[in-house]
């Protein structure tokens, strides 16, 4: 047997299981982008709560300021040092995250190399024309931009949610370790009220950008049912193709 006929019997082999693989990535890529966005709403309940209640404190620390009740202004900013440091916990912990969103990123912009390579290949061999390659080649590089897009935006949002950790771990140190009461029925003027409403500003911040990634995951999620009944398709049209190629040997 040629050596070309022993590539075209390898060929039919692979091409089948290679599509269900793909089903079964596809498959695995929507679970995770369904999960994705379920964290995402349980951020934006729990971010839009938190700000609430933040406000909620400041209020009362207004009050407490301008009545100059010492005792009262320091029961709120301890209240409101708890509510800081909870938030900086969350942000550590969505950094942790990004961090391991990136390396994801990176092994998917690795993986779409591999899959280049391999569709390139395939337009070597001369068996293109057959196996639709060169779409494949071509869906391959589209996909191989695509997460590269997608590995930079990651490295952009961590960077972001960064700088935005170090603005509130500095307005928290600068609040806690404030000790001075100005006197002044202007609360545009008090230091410590500014600070505050700095931190919310960094706190409303992270919320939109929670309403973002929610945004993304809900366009990612469209994308990756698009993926999977394309692929799901062509895994059909394969299945037939087999079939017709059996039936004709069977009665030639």
């Amino acid at each position: 047997m040629k050596r070309s006929t022993y590539i075209i019997l390898a060929a039919m082999i692979a091409i089948p299981q290679l599509l269900t693989a793909q089903v079964f990535r596809d498959r695995l890529e929507k679970r995770g982008t369904k999960h994705e966005i379920s964290v995402a709403k349980r951020h934006l309940d729990r971010d839009a709560e938190e700000i609430a209640a933040f406000n909620d404190l400041v209020k009362d620390y207004k009050i407490a300021y301008l009545s100059v009740n010492v005792e009262e202004i320091d029961a709120v900013k301890n209240a409101l040092i708890v509510s800081m440091d909870r938030e900086i916990d969350q942000g550590h912990a969505k950094a942790n995250a990004g961090v391991r969103e990136i390396r994801q990123s990176e092994r998917e912009v690795s993986g779409s190399f591999r899959d280049i390579d391999q569709s390139s290949g395939e337009l070597v061999t001369g068996l293109g024309k057959r196996w639709d390659a060169r779409r494949d080649f071509r869906d391959d590089r589209r996909d191989h931009k695509d997460e590269l897009k997608d590995l930079e935006d990651d490295r952009n949002d961590l960077a972001v949610l960064e700088d935005r950790l170090i603005r509130q771990e500095n307005i928290r140190d600068r609040f806690a370790g404030w000790s001075v009461i100005t006197e002044s029925n202007d609360l545009n003027t008090i230091p410590e009220i500014d600070m505050l409403h700095s931190f919310l500003e960094t706190m409303e911040g992270d919320l939109r950008w929670t309403e973002e990634e929610l945004k993304e995951d809900r366009k990612e999620l469209r994308e990756d049912r698009q993926e999977l009944r394309e692929d799901r398709r062509e895994a059909r049209e394969n299945r037939k193709k087999r079939r017709i190629e059996r039936q004709y040997k069977r009665y030639h």
